[in-house]
């Protein structure tokens, strides 16, 4: 399936690829998203 702005995985897929490392996981901060420089967000977040 191909549709702008969705993301899918097969089962199992999303797990494989935490426990690999492949995305970074964070704790959930609505100040850090809602407010500053959204240029630096993700510098920010995985801080």
């Amino acid at each position: 399936m191909n549709r702008p702005g969705y993301s899918g995985w097969a089962g199992g897929q999303l797990d494989f690829e935490l426990e690999r490392g492949s995305w970074h996981v964070v704790a959930a901060d609505p100040d850090a998203v809602f407010s500053g420089d959204t240029n630096s967000l993700w510098e920010r977040l995985i801080e």
